[in-house]
Formats: structure tokens, sequence, C-alpha cells
């Protein structure tokens, strides 16, 4: 089980590479922490700009898309696609897992953002009003 150990030490360049590697840990740990000190940076701006305003009802169709906010968004709503066409649900003033409502939830919606997935946060963070309020 220790024959790779066995060859690096043979192995002079082998050894060089291993050297190399371990050298370079320091400078992707100072970009790591700066990645996180950033992510910290805007996560709190986010929370600023965008804590509490991404509540939306869960209201859909047509007629239902844009209550007046949460005042208005009480009573029932029917399912009008796929399987479910016709039930009656109750509506609710929802927020999305994704949002900017607490530290580690704007962590997390950074993370999403910077892995390709920004279309639905971008579609709400730019239909945002005020709080309690529907774009």
């Amino acid at each position: 089980s220790l024959r790779p150990l066995r060859l690096m030490k043979r192995n002079v360049n082998m050894r060089l590479v291993i050297d190399a590697l371990i050298r370079t840990l320091p400078p992707v740990f100072y970009v790591i922490m700066f990645s996180v000190f950033t992510f910290m940076v805007f996560a709190l701006i986010g929370m600023g700009l965008f804590g509490g305003k991404l509540y939306q009802c869960n209201a859909q169709g047509p007629f239902n898309d844009y209550p007046f906010g949460k005042a208005e968004c009480m009573g029932t709503f029917a399912i009008e696609e796929g399987w479910t066409n016709g039930v009656l649900l109750q509506r609710s003033w929802v927020n999305d897992f994704y949002s900017f409502d607490s530290f580690y939830k704007a962590g997390l919606s950074l993370f999403r953002v910077n892995t390709k997935k920004y279309v639905t946060l971008m579609f709400r963070g730019v239909d945002t009003t005020e709080v309690d309020q529907s774009p």
C-alpha cells in the first residue's frame, strides 16, 4: 500500500510535480479566502437591497398573476393545467428558497447565481417593488 510513496522517492520528476502542487496550496487558499470575503460583502448588499421583497402570491393563471400585495393574496384559486386541473388551493404569501432574507440564504442565492442558474432569481429581483407588495 506504500508503493506509490516509494515510487515518488525514486522518481525525481514525480517529486518535482508533488512539490509544485504543495507549493501552490497557499495561493489557492488566498483565492478561496478572497472569494468568501467577496461573497460575504455581496450577500450583505443583497440583504440590504432585496431583504423581504421577493415574496409573492402563489396564485397562478391569467387573472391571478399580480395581486396588489399581501393584503389581496387571500381566498382560493383553481389550478388550470396538468393532471391537477380544477383543484382549489389556498392562496398564500410565499417566498422562494433562494432569497436574501437571511445571510445564509443570501449566500446560497449568490452561489446559485454564480453557477449559471440565475434566470428565475434575476427575474424575481427585477420585479421587486416594496415589502409585502407583489410585482
